[in-house]
């Protein structure tokens, strides 16, 4: 939430927040700063549903104006946990834990958004401080492995690059999907340690790839919102690159679009640092978040990734081929690449081509694997079938 304003606007920019919600709550309501930029209300007298939901939607109508802080205006998410007396607690205690279990599956689910307690709830929240205390162990105990998705140029028919995406070999759940705990990670502060050794490693294996003749390859590494503000990211990034003895043009980092619309100027400085690198700087999901031609004319992009949803539809659905269409169109203007993510049958691969699309990925090609199943394959090369509709429909 403060980051758009600077580091000098989070203290302002809470004391606006708190008048708000203290000018909408009803007579009597208690409101009390938790810590950060969490805030917790106690709100007397609600007979029914209704007044609760009235409660809520007053308080996001008050924060759903934009904040002016510093000669900067900019907007503010809210997302909120709620939990009732007698239902979810007895007590102050539990009510705010419960609450804060609701608001945590809020965040969760994209923020800006609104949750109830349920019993369900507080067993996926057990199960989350089982899963950050596993984690916490994960990395000293090796148990994290990369896997690599090849990346496709559509011109050449070149596997030209790599996707690293992070698996997690827990002793006893087995091999963990990120979806699972990367947004524990990041919640935690986990994440930065984690990024940390996922770029040393992707960098040594890149460069052992190198010396066994495997040239040219780039490697494309997802950057977390926690990871790009951390103080130590550019040299964590230098020294991955340095340590490895990689060239950093084969080097690339994706980021989310809701990481770059929130970093005003002092992100815009961080991407400049780490594009001073050497590296190049991917948007990762297109068009999922905030898109803004305005950022993508001022910070230092060279690519945009399209996101599979609308890849998906390419083949069956008019507005998300237009979709695609117009982001490789933009691209191309602007003078970026475009790779197309999720990319599962000759058809969506044939579109892309046509339309100018510069590379893919997705289980058409090939789905994660291990290193040594991705050096094979790369030595192997790509079947010929795939870029035929009757040879891909008997692959």
């Amino acid at each position: 939430t403060t980051d758009s304003f600077g580091p000098q606007g989070g203290d302002p920019l809470l004391r606006d927040v708190s008048a708000r919600i203290a000018q909408v709550l009803r007579e009597g309501a208690t409101l009390a700063r938790l810590g950060g930029d969490e805030f917790v209300a106690l709100v007397g007298d609600l007979r029914q549903p209704e007044d609760v939901a009235t409660v809520i939607s007053r308080i996001r109508g008050a924060l759903s104006e934009p904040f002016k802080i510093g000669g900067q205006e900019g907007f503010v998410t809210t997302s909120i946990g709620v939990s009732m007396f007698p239902s979810d607690g007895r007590d102050l205690d539990t009510l705010v834990r419960h609450a804060d279990t609701a608001l945590y599956t809020a965040k969760e689910l994209g923020r800006d958004d609104v949750r109830y307690f349920t019993p369900e709830l507080n067993r996926r929240a057990a199960e989350r401080l089982v899963i950050e205390a596993d984690l916490r162990r994960a990395l000293e105990r090796g148990e994290f492995t990369i896997y690599y998705q090849p990346q496709v140029d559509l011109y050449t028919r070149q596997i030209v690059a790599a996707e690293a995406l992070v698996r997690w070999n827990h002793p006893t759940r087995g091999l963990v999907p990120p979806g699972a705990f990367i947004q524990i990670a990041e919640d935690s502060g986990l994440i930065v340690a984690i990024g940390h050794w996922i770029l040393k490693e992707g960098c040594r294996q890149l460069r052992a790839w190198r010396d066994r003749g495997i040239q040219h390859l780039r490697l494309s590494f997802n950057l977390s919102p926690r990871q790009f503000r951390d103080k130590s990211l550019v040299s964590s990034v230098a020294d991955a690159i340095a340590g490895a003895g990689v060239d950093a043009d084969q080097i690339e980092l994706e980021l989310t679009e809701s990481l770059v619309m929130g970093s005003a100027d002092r992100f815009e400085a961080g991407l400049r640092e780490l594009k001073g690198l050497g590296l190049s700087l991917a948007v990762d999901d297109f068009g999922t978040g905030y898109s803004s031609l305005n950022y993508l004319k001022r910070f230092p992009i060279d690519k945009l990734k399209i996101d599979q949803s609308f890849v998906r539809g390419l083949e069956t659905d008019s507005d998300d081929a237009a979709i695609a269409r117009t982001v490789i169109a933009l691209a191309r203007s602007l003078k970026l690449k475009v790779t197309a993510e999720g990319v599962e049958t000759f058809g969506q691969l044939e579109f892309l081509r046509m339309h100018g699309c510069d590379e893919i990925q997705g289980y058409y090609v090939a789905q994660p694997m291990p290193a040594p199943e991705f050096e094979r394959f790369v030595r192997n090369g790509l079947h010929g079938g795939i870029w035929s509709r009757r040879s891909a429909g008997n692959r």
